[in-house]
Formats: structure tokens, sequence, C-alpha cells
């Protein structure tokens, strides 16, 4: 076993017809991927976290290894302080809310809404869970209901119950059994509501409150940076998402009087942290009001349809590509979806009522589910 570093990548810039000012091509970005080949054989494709059966122990051991290496340049360090603990043994996943994943593509992260955060396998094997309780003790969470980790390997937690962002450095190394030590964003008088959250390309979060009426983010002196907003008076705010190579960040409203749901760009101005501006991509075709949505490197987006269970997805043109769902219990059906990840190799969607997430590609067909609470296997 061993590790296989990737050379340097660079994304090609093209011209998207975007109808917008960001210099027509996209920025350059500079990938590093660390990808860790580990010896054994993991059980069954996706194993979960609510059931008998967990990650393979010495493959857990071998990851665990390996991240101690990446973090702290020689393997985990007990003299770090650590944040909340973790554990490795199953337990039940109940109402799925946030989902994200890693730049590297390994990790799928989850909250529930018994206030557990949980590292899966890109295939849904349990690496380990957290259950921060109802406490505003730092490190631990209170009603998480998004995640997401940056390109930076720097976890975001939307910590709500406690009204604060929670900030975990993977690079940093951690005691064995402990998640990093958090660095905590804001309190009670910055958030009010918090719900849905992103790590831009800048290492800064952008957030979206409970009742979808404020989008805001932050300087890296985690100063609040004044409110964004759209043409369309009284427009919500419905979702947030960011390309996970490129770091460009995209969010979606809603407009009730016209009835449409539009697609914006949030680039940055070069120079400065704080100057953001909302650039108008397209009106999503046909599209209802939506929930959260997320997008992939090929420019698709896919976006949570709360009122038929579906998820559609968009070109960056607005054009409606394909859609899947409805309500039900079975593969490819939903009870009250919340979040959605799209990666390379497919797309997650938090399945919040059936207590599962499901994962598909890009065209809509299922490949497999982790959950159930009780059950304890895939199909």
């Amino acid at each position: 076993m061993g590790l296989a570093i990737t050379e340097c990548a660079w994304r090609t810039t093209r011209d998207l017809s975007w109808k917008i000012t960001m210099n027509k091509k996209r920025t350059l970005v500079r990938r590093r991927s660390v990808l860790a080949a580990a010896g054994g054989t993991v059980a069954t494709l996706a194993i979960v976290a609510c059931g008998e059966e967990a990650a393979n122990p010495d493959e857990l051991k071998v990851q665990e290894e390996i991240a101690g290496k990446e973090r702290s340049g020689g393997g985990q360090s007990a003299e770090l302080s650590g944040g909340a603990q973790y554990s490795t043994s199953p337990t039940e996943m109940v109402g799925p809310i946030g989902i994200g994943q890693n730049d590297e593509r390994k990790f799928i992260y989850v909250t529930d809404s018994n206030s557990n955060m949980f590292e899966f396998t890109k295939d849904g094997v349990l690496n380990y869970w957290s259950n921060g309780g109802e406490t505003t003790e730092e490190g631990q969470f209170s009603g998480p209901t998004d995640i997401t980790q940056d390109r930076a390997r720097q976890l975001w937690i939307a910590d709500s119950g406690n009204s604060r962002i929670q900030k975990m450095n993977f690079y940093l190394g951690s005691p064995e059994g402990y998640l990093p030590k958090p660095d905590i964003w804001g309190d009670s008088t910055m958030f009010d509501g918090l719900e849905q959250l992103r790590g831009s390309g800048d290492g800064v979060p952008f957030m979206i409150d409970k009742k979808g009426t404020r989008l805001r983010t932050f300087d890296v002196d985690k100063k609040p940076v004044s409110e964004l907003t759209t043409e369309d008076e009284g427009a919500l705010w419905k979702g947030v998402c960011v390309i996970p190579i490129s770091g460009e960040t995209f969010v979606l409203s809603w407009a009730p009087a016209a009835k449409a749901a539009r697609l914006y760009a949030a680039p940055r101005k070069r120079g400065t942290k704080a100057d953001i501006e909302l650039e108008k991509l397209a009106d999503l075709e046909g599209c209802p009001e939506p929930g959260r949505m997320s997008v992939d490197r090929s420019d698709n987006y896919f976006v949570v349809i709360p009122s038929t269970d579906e998820i559609h997805r968009y070109g960056i043109d607005g054009k409606l590509i394909t859609k899947w769902g409805g309500t039900g219990s079975g593969p490819g059906q939903f009870s009250g979806a919340t979040g959605i990840q799209a990666g390379v190799e497919g797309v997650y969607v938090a399945d919040t009522g059936n207590n599962r997430i499901q994962y598909f590609d890009i065209e809509g067909t299922f490949i497999s589910e982790w959950g159930g609470a009780g059950t304890g296997s895939a199909s």
C-alpha cells in the first residue's frame, strides 16, 4: 500500500456565453490531488451507520494512518488538542439533512436530525460518526443543518442550534478518537436561523438563513460582508453551491411574484476578499419553487423540488435536461429530500423522510442507498 500523487492539473477555461462579466473565462485553477490506495477488502457496497456492521476495522486503521500523515506530516499528534469525540460503532442515521463531499472525492459527510455528523466512504461505508448532543460546548454541535468540505479540506458545519459555524482543519491532525479542534465563526448576534452553508474557493463561507431572506458571506477575518440581493423584491434564497475544484460559488433564488427560479454566480473581484457581486446566469426552465441545489464540474445544476419529491437537472443556460424521483420509499423515490451533493462520479441525495442517502448517476439512474433506521443494509 502506498500513496500515489497525481500531477498538478490545470482546468482550462472556456467561454460559456453566460451573458455576464467574468472576463469571459473561468479562472485557471491549480488542483493538487493526493490519492490513497488502501489494501484489504471493504465490506459490501454500502454497509451503513444504522445497523449491525460498520467499516472493516483494518481498513479504517489504514485510512486513519494515511490521514494522520497527510494532516501533520508524520502521523497523528497526541499533543494536539481535539474537538468532539467520534465513534466507529454503528448507529442509526435519522432524518439526514445536510450532505457534502470532500474535494478529493473520498468521503461523504452527512448531518442528521439527531445532531449526528457522519463520515462515509463515497460508496456508503461508515468511517465514523460524532454526536455533539444538545450543548454549546466548544467542538460539539446542536441541530446541525448543513455540512461541506472546501478544496483545502476544511470541514464546515452549520451548527444551527448554537447559531454559529464550526470549521475543522483536517490537515492539522488530532488525537485518536477525536475530531480536529474547531474554529468557531459567529454567534447568535450574527446568525438568526442558519440553514445552508458552503465553503467558497477563498476559504470563507456563504450561508442562507432558515427563512431564505438573507444570503451572507464573510471575509477571512470572520467579519460579515453586506447581504447579497437580487433583482426581485421579496425574493427568497433557496440554494447555494460550489464547484469543488475551482471554488466558484452559485446561488439560487425564487421570485414568488414572477414564479421564477433564478440562477446566479457569485464571483469575487480580484484584490479583495469582501467585494462580491452577483451575476445572473439564467432562469431555470419550468422550475417550481426549488429547494437546495448542487453543481458538478460539467456545469450541471441539480435542484431538489420539494413539492413533487423530484430532482431536476439543468444546464448553465437554464434548460431542463432531465428529472427523476417522485414520492415514495422505493429506490429512486423520496420523502422530503433535503440536502444534495453532486460530484465527479454522481449525485448524492439526503432522503430525509426515508432516513437514508441515495446515490445516482447524473442521468438519474439509481446506483445504491444506505440508511433506513434499523435496517443496517444497503441496496
